[in-house]
Order: structure tokens, then sequence, then C-alpha cells
């Protein structure tokens, strides 16, 4: 979707007041300066000289666009680091938006990728302590959770009992028999 930019990004132009969230404040898009500066001769230009036919309805609501498209462009790059910020701060806010949402859409199929393959190669070794192991497990369990991916109590609850050990043979077989029904911790 093409989003309508003015020739010279003020985000740019306004880089000094981008290197913290407080200082955001400075380049709120309704300021004078911003209006002056930037807004009104393009305005001028686009909606009263190259465009009769509009209503004033559709030049305020054009208008009241660009000083929102602005505002959130100079909000997200404020709260960026400065290597986003130089990599970001000649692109309007909806693109900034679909270019970090693929980037870390990205990372976290990678590390839902990760997570899963750990999960399921998991196997606790022979001799060693039962607790550390489900700690670890729940903590995987707890990893895909947070990523948007739960596994639910009875697949959980599987997925421990089929990493432990063969010594824990006769304990699985007494868990499943007795239907004990737990919850993990």
């Amino acid at each position: 979707m093409w989003h309508p930019v003015p020739s010279g990004n003020p985000q740019k132009r306004l880089r000094p007041a981008l290197v913290g969230l407080t200082d955001c404040i400075e380049c709120e898009p309704r300021s004078s300066w911003i209006n002056q500066q930037y807004l009104h001769p393009v305005l001028v230009g686009l909606t009263d000289e190259n465009n009769s036919n509009a209503s004033r309805a559709n030049n305020d609501a054009y208008k009241k666009h660009l000083d929102d498209m602005l505002g959130i462009g100079c909000l997200m790059l404020a709260t960026m680091t400065l290597e986003l910020q130089k990599q970001y701060e000649d692109i309007v806010a909806y693109d900034m938006i679909q270019q970090l949402k693929e980037l870390y859409e990205a990372q976290a199929h990678q590390e839902r990728y990760e997570t899963y393959k750990d999960l399921f190669r998991c196997k606790m070794v022979e001799g060693s302590p039962v607790g550390t192991h489900v700690l670890t497990i729940i903590g995987y369990i707890e990893s895909l959770e947070k990523l948007g991916f739960p596994l639910g109590v009875e697949l959980a609850t599987d997925v421990i009992l089929q990493s432990l050990s063969n010594s824990f043979s006769q304990f699985i077989l007494n868990f499943n028999m007795n239907e004990i029904n737990k919850t993990l911790p």
C-alpha cells in the first residue's frame, strides 16, 4: 500500500530530538515549528492549488493524517536504538511497522523452532536429578507459551513423562494407570 509522504522526511531533520523518548515531545506533530516548516508549505501545494475539487473536510482529514503519521513515526524512532533510528529514519510509520513485524516474526519463528527442537530432544540422563530435568522442560514449555504457542497441560505432562529416563518407567506406568492429574509448578 502506498503512503504519501512529502519530499524530505522531517523525522530526519528532527534527528536531535529523536535521541530520547522524553525529547520526543519536541517533535509533536501539531507544534508550530513542524506546521510552519514542513506541513504547511506541502499541504498548501497539495490541497489548495493541485486539488480544487477536494472538499474542506477531505483536506482537513488529509492534514490530520499527515500530522498523525509524523507523530507516530517520531515516537517510534524515539524509542528505537540509534542503529535502528538510522535504518528507519526515512521511512513512514506504517512501513516501519511492516518491516519491523517481518523482521521480528522471522526471529520469533527461529526461536520457536529452536525451543521445540530443544524440548523434544531433551532426555533425562540416567542418575541425574529429576527436579533439575523437569524444571528445564518446564522452562522450554513456558518459553513456547511466551512465544504464543502453549502446549496445554496434558501435552506438557506427556512431554515431561516421555523425557524421563528408563528408571522412571514404573513411575510413568503408575502415573498413567491412576490417572493422576498434576499441573506444572
